[in-house]
């Protein structure tokens, strides 16, 4: 007898089917293994930012520190620098409070800095992208003060001198472009940890529900 065309037909139909899911889940796999790879770069690279800016501010801290220790010679330092006379004492309390004035605020933000810091790398440790939002508010807040002060100033030596301008100029936008460059970074980290947590979050609801109607039809049959 010859065999039935009909019979013959399902067999390529299901071989093509498993061949296609095998591929879909090969480059599903493939995916996950490229973003937890990008997701180890960037913990790294903000793992690193994290550590260098402590340094900074640790070292900004302690210069602070000295600086308000030594307030009186460093403005002597400072009116011998500018040929200012050292006996006049209203011009050496004005130096004083600006001196001071300068340290205290730099002995503040470097202060708070190492905290949003030590959130920084808390939050990387934990993969938790909500231990990185103060890090970002308050960098985000200190870049546009430093900003409207950047610009002032270039603004200000452009009326008074066009070489002072260029380098005020060149200095500023290389600041903003390495502070753009470390925000992005911690930004993009941010992101991705949400979005990861996101995933998971769906995924865990997914398996819940299919669990919860297996169950349903367990009790209906």
């Amino acid at each position: 007898m010859k065999p039935n065309r009909k019979e013959l037909i399902p067999a390529p139909v299901s071989l093509k089917t498993s061949s296609v899911g095998t591929t879909a889940t090969t480059s599903v796999a493939h995916d996950i293994r490229k973003q937890d790879e990008q997701l180890q770069n960037l913990c790294e690279n903000v793992v690193i930012i994290g550590w260098l800016s402590i340094i900074a501010s640790t070292t900004m801290l302690l210069c602070a520190g000295l600086t308000m220790q030594w307030s009186n010679e460093v403005v002597r330092s400072l009116m011998l620098a500018l040929r200012k006379s050292v006996e006049t004492e209203r011009t050496r309390m004005m130096f004083r409070r600006v001196v001071m004035a300068v340290s205290l605020s730099a002995y503040f933000l470097s202060a708070v800095n190492v905290l949003m810091n030590l959130f920084l790398l808390f939050g990387v440790n934990k993969l938790n992208y909500k231990l990185m939002l103060p890090w970002l508010l308050f960098h985000g807040v200190l870049f546009g003060f430093f900003a409207h002060l950047a610009i002032y100033m270039t603004i200000t030596s452009l009326l008074v001198d066009f070489k002072a301008f260029v380098v005020l100029l060149a200095s500023f936008t290389m600041i903003i472009l390495v502070f753009y460059k470390i925000s992005f970074e911690v930004f993009h980290l941010c992101k991705a940890l949400r979005k990861d947590g996101l995933t998971k979050d769906q995924s865990v609801k997914s398996g819940v529900e299919k669990q919860t109607n297996i169950l349903v039809l367990q009790s209906e049959a």
